[in-house]
């Protein structure tokens, strides 16, 4: 069974899907796999692929770098970050610190798939000194000219401010679907507005076409 494609994985896969005539011609996937760590996985990620990426890309990576101020941004690391980060903190707002993902490559029966948070930027102290640090030593500086800020005080992880899975609540609302009968007034209104708009488009309808053909009869005259 192959597993979903997850940050909380061994590993986990960027797709760059494009087409050469706006859409008019086939689609074209490039698979871009990265480790736990933000490197790329080499294991995964054919050079051949990697190479026509790069070359497909060199014009954002131009951008990005202009905006950032620094020419030496690697253009993967910075995608991965913004992805992996993204991730556990949208996962962390659901109150889990690991995902369970499920195996769609079996339609009619998917499978659950259990991931452990060992990968969890957040709880992983490795990992989190690796995203910490390429926040403060790569977009820090962004950040900082961006928002005219002269300092920011610095994210530790430890016992207190390790994430932990919290009991989380999901409210749903549903519209009621019940029938019920209106009140006097309010049917009344209801019957009026419906009839109201109803009336006024035929009228518009109706005299337009006796414009048009009373100019077609003034026109025969002459």
């Amino acid at each position: 069974m192959s597993k979903p494609n997850t940050p909380a994985g061994e590993y986990w896969t960027l797709y760059i899907a494009y087409s050469r005539y706006m859409g008019l011609s086939p689609e074209t996937r490039i698979a871009i796999a990265f480790l736990p760590t933000g490197e790329i996985d080499s294991t995964h990620t054919n050079n051949d692929t990697l190479t026509r990426a790069n070359a497909l890309l060199a014009p954002t990576v131009k951008i990005l770098r202009e905006i950032l101020g620094d020419s030496t941004v690697d253009f993967w690391k910075f995608i991965n970050w913004i992805i992996v980060t993204g991730y556990w903190a949208f996962l962390a707002d659901l109150g889990q610190i690991a995902p369970t993902a499920y195996d769609l490559s079996i339609p009619n029966s998917p499978q659950p798939v259990a991931f452990p948070s060992s990968n969890n930027i957040f709880i992983n102290e490795t990992l989190f000194e690796i995203y910490s640090g390429y926040f403060n030593n790569t977009l820090l500086p962004f950040v900082r000219n961006f928002l005219n800020m002269s300092q920011y005080p610095p994210v530790l992880l430890n016992n207190a401010s390790r994430l932990t899975r919290t009991e989380t609540t999901l409210l749903r609302s549903y519209t009621c679907t019940t029938r019920q009968l209106k009140n006097g007034l309010g049917l009344v209104i209801a019957v009026i507005a419906a009839d109201y708009a109803l009336i006024i488009g035929a009228y518009s309808f109706v005299s337009f076409i006796a414009g048009w053909l009373q100019k077609r009869k003034d026109e025969r005259k002459f």
